[in-house]
């Protein structure tokens, strides 16, 4: 099944049929979200994270990254919600504060902490030894 990934509803009910499938001996099911990566890989190609998306980038236009950026899966999940009245904005609102804090916490928290072993990513993985990076 294909859906809209970027349809919170759409993607939450296509979930959740999956779920009934399988719980009722139906198998394992497909679901196949079209979604769009604003960004290039990890800023590589330029785009930073925060800015317009990745505007500028030789691999695909403006017009296409503008219009997947219209359609944001968040500001149209806020949207549902607040056109239904099933939230208050204010309530919203918190919600980003508190995740933003949460993120910024995360952020310190990492910056502040001693760097990882090499090889530790390389943990519960099939590979062995350590993997080169080749994209610098």
């Amino acid at each position: 099944m294909t859906i809209d990934g970027n349809d919170v509803t759409a993607v939450y009910a296509a979930a959740a049929e999956a779920v009934e499938r399988a719980r009722n001996g139906g198998g394992p099911s497909m679901i196949e979200a079209m979604t769009y990566r604003w960004y290039d890989h990890a800023g590589f190609a330029g785009a930073k994270v925060g800015q317009d998306g990745a505007i500028g980038l030789p691999y695909r236009t403006d017009d296409e990254v503008r219009t997947w950026m219209s359609r944001d899966p968040i500001l149209r999940f806020k949207n549902f919600l607040l056109e239904r009245n099933l939230v208050a904005e204010a309530d919203l609102t918190k919600i980003d504060t508190d995740t933003q804090a949460a993120v910024d916490a995360s952020v310190e928290f990492a910056r502040a902490s001693a760097l990882p072993d090499p090889e530790s990513g390389l943990l519960n993985t099939y590979a062995t030894g350590k993997a080169t990076a080749t994209q610098f």
